[in-house]
């Protein structure tokens, strides 16, 4: 194991894949993301949810060495990193660097985490993931805030997916993402579970990456709570998952009574914010129904009708 993490850590382009997941992109962002990872002939493994032809073909158009799947509906965010990491794993890589469809890494990334996952491993550490530092992008994003377990170590009960290298070896021992979430939390039950069973989740902390997390404050003020700039729809994937994830065995208690009075202070903010207004209300009920009874999926039908009818 030390020595091809040795090997990995002064790697060619080839040895370390990349993976995407794509919904509604921002098609100028995602395409300087390919531009960044694809200069050196980088692998790249592309899961295409519910695009157009046309963005299918500029897409594939910017790069070579692409495998891509294309799904004609949405199938969320767990089960296109899940094909993404098979479809690596099939091709021999050890590793995988898996980005949000709106990241903004720097060429060096992937050495850069390559090198810090070789160093923890040679002190004898089981790393199953290990991200670079999220640093709020250009405009009005809110900073990430990590929950440490050693914050001089850099091991977080959690580690975003965006810009994190994953072991193969781990997500195969660890098991699959939660395609059953959809989207939302999929990072932080898989690396709770990862905990759970002796692995490692770090955060390089000298490594940067600028991240959009969530839709930037409208009025422009970065102070503006996160679980105000979200949709409806990710309202109710965030409380459903959170609550969710809650009930699982292999989350610490310390954590899930801090998660569920986040849950009860972010209800509250939404609804005094949205003047309880009666969409808010059915989203955030529906998302806290569900998550106690352990309804997932994709957005259920009744919620999914509704936008139908209102578009």
């Amino acid at each position: 194991m030390k020595t091809s993490l040795q090997k990995t850590s002064r790697a060619s382009a080839h040895d370390i894949a990349a993976a995407i997941v794509v919904f509604q992109p921002d098609l100028d962002v995602l395409i300087a993301l390919l531009d960044t990872i694809a200069q050196d002939g980088r692998r790249i493994f592309l899961f295409l949810n519910d695009l157009s032809e046309s963005e299918v073909a500029r897409l594939v158009d910017r790069v070579t060495n692409v495998r891509c799947l294309r799904s004609p509906q949405n199938v969320g965010l767990g089960a296109g990193l899940n094909w993404a990491m098979e479809a690596a794993a099939e091709e021999g890589f050890a590793y995988v660097v898996l980005f949000d469809q709106d990241s903004s890494p720097a060429p060096s990334l992937f050495e850069d985490l390559a090198v810090r996952h070789a160093a923890h491993t040679d002190r004898g550490a089981a790393v199953a993931v290990i991200g670079p530092l999220l640093v709020p992008a250009e405009g009005a994003y809110r900073a990430i805030r990590y929950e440490w377990r050693d914050a001089q170590e850099g091991t977080a009960s959690f580690v975003p997916t965006s810009g994190s290298l994953m072991l193969v070896k781990a997500w195969r021992s660890i098991g699959p993402f939660r395609d059953d979430y959809f989207v939302g939390a999929i990072d932080v039950e898989w690396c709770f579970r990862a905990w759970a069973m002796g692995w490692k989740c770090l955060v390089a902390r000298d490594v940067t990456m600028p991240h959009r997390w969530g839709s930037p404050a409208a009025d422009g003020k970065s102070w503006k709570p996160q679980i105000l700039r979200h949709s409806d729809t990710r309202t109710y994937f965030h409380f459903r998952n959170s609550l969710d994830c809650i009930r699982l065995p292999h989350p610490p208690l310390r954590w899930k009574i801090s998660a569920a009075l986040t849950l009860a202070a972010q209800a509250a903010l939404l609804l005094a914010a949205r003047g309880f207004s009666r969409v808010t209300r059915r989203y955030l009920w529906l998302g806290l129904r569900d998550g106690w009874v352990g309804r997932l999926g994709p957005l259920p039908g009744e919620l999914a009708a509704a936008q139908q009818t209102s578009v």
